[in-house]
């Protein structure tokens, strides 16, 4: 739990239970996010989702059903036993460790329920870090998830998250970088369309 957020009085009570209820590997529910006075449920709907591997990693990676953090999520240890935080990364290491820790399971299940409270701070990693940063550490993060994607037949969810990390990047060096940083531009740009090309032939397989 990061120290600046709470959590709800049952929620390691709610994961255990559908954790050994649905035989699952993991676990893990939804989330108010609160900044100030104002408090915003994320989801909340009540309804629970079985997922297995593969299902999880295309949530985890492109969005629409739950967060990538670690602080809401119970593991059996067998899954997390040999997978670690790479402290190289102050951004999206949390995607790093749930990707493996997902490739390890064969059933996670989400409960959409809001049992943790998540602070928003000026003084966060995410908001303080430097843009160029932060965009690097994002495409360098999709690169080891895709090239792992690659072994396991996961190609067309981990290509399509490298290749929206890549143009941020592109776009954080063209407007923001130095001088040789938009010399790398060149080359990006050229992959990105090449990306648009592939994403074209992906998108008739999805």
């Amino acid at each position: 739990v990061d120290s600046d957020d709470t959590v709800e009085p049952q929620i390691y009570e709610v994961l255990l239970t559908y954790l050994l209820d649905y035989s699952a590997d993991i676990a893990h529910c939804s989330y108010s996010r609160i900044h100030g006075d104002e408090i915003k449920e994320i989801g909340d709907t009540g309804k629970v989702f079985e997922m297995n591997a593969k299902d999880s990693i295309d949530k985890l990676l492109n969005g629409g059903l739950f967060t990538g953090g670690v602080w809401n999520k119970l593991y059996k240890t067998s899954v997390i036993r040999d997978v670690y935080f790479n402290t190289k990364y102050k951004i999206n290491e949390d995607i790093l460790f749930n990707f493996y820790a997902f490739l390890n399971s064969k059933k996670i299940v989400y409960i959409d329920e809001c049992h943790y409270n998540y602070q928003v701070s000026d003084t966060s990693s995410c908001i303080g870090t430097d843009l160029i940063r932060k965009n690097e550490d994002c495409y360098n993060v999709s690169k080891e998830i895709y090239n792992q994607c690659l072994k396991y037949g996961y190609q067309d969810i981990g290509y399509q998250r490298v290749s929206n990390s890549r143009i941020n990047l592109y776009r954080a060096y063209k407007f923001y970088g130095n001088k040789e940083q938009r010399l790398l531009c060149k080359g990006l740009r050229k992959s990105i369309i090449d990306d648009y090309d592939k994403k074209k032939l992906l998108g008739t397989q999805r």
